[in-house]
């Protein structure tokens, strides 16, 4: 962890090599003197609070922060539209919704891209001696949604993560019998009534040991949720052998 030493025998390295050599010398080089951050893994945070994200860096001094709004809707409509649509083989990342970033950045599907929401810049106070040095950052989201942030480290590197701040919580628990579900405001925890939940689930199975192809079933209905915010399924409507996806929805949003 002498950083500033280590970069001193890089750059001998570096004058002495060539080629491929030199180029892999170049790179742990920059790796310490260099300005680079990248966002610390977090869970959804409530509405109405101002969202923080944890972010690690080196060396820089500036960074200016985009948070864009994400579709949500259209992507949970994606994914039950291309499972009702019964493909030869599942894509499984076509229908996972907590890798969104890595579709929007890698996979470049920007049509769940929405417009820019806020945008910001950030002093840092770098740590001497090219350290890592974690801070919270403050952001000024406050309404529910997803938004994707990109962090853009002056004359460094970019980063991006996936923010999810929620305004309603859906809590499950298994029941002798059946399921437990509970819809519940995220910051106080009291119950949302009259809230309607869809279900939608899928199961894919091998019709016979021949077949040329899955058989893909689907269940899709929706129920309310009582004056205590509760519903309870029996397992004749919710069977355990399909996957779900449930989305629970108020008139007010």
């Amino acid at each position: 962890r002498q950083y500033p030493k280590a970069a001193e025998y890089w750059k001998k390295v570096i004058a002495l090599t060539r080629g491929d050599e030199r180029t892999a010398a170049e790179y742990r080089l920059k790796q310490i003197t260099g300005n680079w951050g990248r966002f610390e893994p977090i869970s959804t945070q409530p509405a109405g609070r101002g969202a923080t994200v944890e972010y690690r860096f080196r060396n820089g001094t500036e960074l200016t922060l985009t948070a864009y709004s994400i579709k949500i809707d259209q992507l949970l409509g994606d994914v039950k539209d291309y499972i009702k649509s019964r493909p030869q083989e599942l894509d499984w990342e076509r229908m996972n919704i907590q890798d969104l970033g890595y579709r929007l950045i890698e996979k470049a599907q920007t049509k769940y891209l929405g417009p820019v929401v806020a945008n910001w810049k950030v002093a840092l106070d770098p740590r001497p001696n090219h350290f890592d040095k974690r801070i919270t950052l403050t952001t000024p989201l406050q309404k529910a949604g997803a938004y994707l942030l990109k962090a853009e480290m002056k004359d460094g590197n970019t980063c991006f993560i996936i923010l999810w701040v929620a305004d309603a919580v859906i809590a499950q628990k298994p029941l002798d019998n059946g399921t437990w579900f509970y819809v519940a405001d995220a910051v106080t925890g009291d119950p949302i009534p009259k809230a309607n939940v869809e279900f939608f689930g899928w199961q894919q199975i091998w019709p016979a040991p021949n077949a040329a192809r899955p058989q893909i079933n689907i269940q899709n209905f929706a129920e309310y949720t009582n004056a205590e915010g509760q519903i309870i399924l029996g397992p004749e409507k919710k069977p355990t052998e399909y996957q779900w996806l449930i989305i629970a929805r108020t008139t007010d949003g």
